[in-house]
């Protein structure tokens, strides 16, 4: 949310970020845990992520979200310049 993305965009990401550890043989948990978060008075599921979870979420966020797209932009310039 902070990176304003909708919580709808933020769902969706995640997902696609779980089935990439999935499909990787990673473990979930390591990277998103459930927790519960108030916003506003409001209880809503959350995930605690880690780096790789946060980074993968943002890699698959909805690009047209300027915070998404710069960080795909520097993802790849910077594994670029390390090839």
């Amino acid at each position: 949310l902070n990176e304003g993305l909708s919580p709808i965009e933020i769902r969706r990401a995640v997902k696609k970020a779980m089935t990439i550890c999935q499909t990787s043989k990673i473990e979930l948990r390591q990277h998103f845990l459930p927790v519960y978060t108030q916003v506003n008075g409001m209880l809503m599921n959350d995930c605690k992520l880690s780096q790789l979870g946060y980074g993968l979420v943002l890699l698959n966020a909805d690009v047209s979200n300027p915070n998404a797209a710069q960080w795909q932009i520097k993802v790849m310039r910077y594994y670029l310049e390390s090839i």
